[in-house]
């Protein structure tokens, strides 16, 4: 073969690699492209007509938002309130499918629907800022371990983290669904989730049991049926702590609700609680 022709053929090769870099180019960076960030609504979250189907990580949105709000008041617990269909949400989903008897996994399907759906109260509600609310004090929480231990308290940073803590919502959801509004005066109207829940009622045969494969504490009835349930995280064999005698607790409860692993160390966490 002569030089010419191979020139020729490299010639061609180098223009068809040209011509498909950019059409490459776009499709890397169109798969790259986040989704679209939800347009938060009341109205919407409070929709309990034609709810989607729920399983995919990549969702975000009022129907999440409503599915986590509602399994919250069942005391199947996300943890977090923040929108997003992650594995707090799945885990606690699977888990009310199983006490329901719902053969959706970690789906929210229409039977789950229906049965979240049967709890027709609100999710979102208009909430009033209290004087209360902006007490305070909020300070600074340093990392290191030692400058914790000479603060008087590990209190909250912000108005909007405790908020947050009341209302078991992440303070940047929190921000999402009232933009433009600051928590800085009493009397500001914010809509918050609506998690007020009565009490499970007291049975005999009550436990709590720690589940390592269900990543939760999880309240079981004489029958071993699941009433409640709260993410945990279990821990190392050098994280087992004594109880009473003859007994001990190798987990600790996860801190869900501390926005991202905060590091606060008082105030019993809604995750471990069952009331």
């Amino acid at each position: 073969m002569s030089l010419r022709p191979r020139l020729v053929t490299v010639g061609c090769a180098v223009a068809q690699l040209l011509l498909m870099c950019p059409a490459l180019y776009a499709a890397r960076h169109m798969r790259a492209r986040k989704p679209p960030t939800p347009v938060w609504s009341a109205a919407a979250a409070n929709n309990s007509i034609g709810n989607p189907s729920l399983s995919s990580p990549k969702e975000y949105g009022n129907a999440v938002l409503r599915a986590q709000t509602l399994l919250d008041r069942a005391h199947f617990s996300t943890g977090e309130i923040d929108g997003h269909f992650g594995s707090n949400t799945r885990r606690a989903v699977a888990a009310f499918n199983r006490a329901r008897k719902i053969s959706a996994g970690g789906t929210v399907a229409a039977a789950t629907w229906q049965a979240l759906n049967a709890d027709a109260a609100p999710v979102l509600v208009p909430y009033t800022l209290t004087s209360e609310d902006l007490a305070g004090p909020f300070i600074p929480i340093p990392e290191n371990m030692d400058d914790k231990a000479k603060l008087p308290a590990l209190g909250y940073e912000s108005p909007d983290e405790e908020l947050g803590e009341k209302f078991h919502v992440s303070p940047k959801l929190l921000a999402a669904l009232n933009p433009g509004i600051k928590l800085d005066r009493a009397g500001v109207v914010i809509q918050v989730p609506n998690v007020a829940r009565a009490p499970l009622a007291k049975a005999s045969g009550m436990t709590v049991r720690i589940s390592k494969s269900h990543g939760a504490v999880e309240l079981v009835d004489g029958n071993h049926a699941v009433l409640a349930s709260y993410p945990a995280t279990t821990g190392s064999r050098h994280e087992i702590r004594s109880v009473s005698s003859g007994s001990i607790s190798p987990f600790r409860t996860t801190e869900s609700t501390a926005h991202r692993n905060r590091r606060r160390l008082v105030r019993p966490r809604h995750t471990a609680a069952f009331g």
